[in-house]
């Protein structure tokens, strides 16, 4: 039998305002990866299910971001967009940080402080 993955990553969404907007916040903590990035898909597609125009990722407590979870950024990102909607990212830092960066989408996403 083999040992199954654990799975290392939650998800929390909360309504909130940014800008005087309303806004929700969607929390992942831990590891985004190919384990877990279809759980933070289900909870933004959720979100986006409610009609919400801006949903704020909060990366803070990423502790790593792989190609999954990027996919799944801006697969969000996107569909907001055609929503005329907007996905913004906030507080991310070290090697998740870099990554967006690297990639250009932080760019593109970076919520305004």
């Amino acid at each position: 039998m083999a040992d199954e993955p654990i799975v290392q990553m939650s998800v929390s969404s909360t309504e909130a305002t940014r800008g005087g907007s309303p806004a929700w916040v969607v929390s992942p903590r831990g590891t985004v990866d190919l384990a877990t990035c279809e759980r933070l898909a289900d909870q933004i597609g959720e979100v986006i299910g409610t009609g919400a125009t801006m949903i704020v990722l909060d990366l803070g407590e990423v502790e790593f971001l792989d190609s999954s979870g990027i996919r799944v950024i801006v697969h969000a990102a996107r569909e907001m967009e055609e929503r005329d909607g907007r996905l913004l990212v906030e507080n991310a830092s070290g090697a998740t940080q870099r990554v967006l960066e690297v990639t250009g989408i932080l760019e593109h996403l970076r919520a305004q402080s």
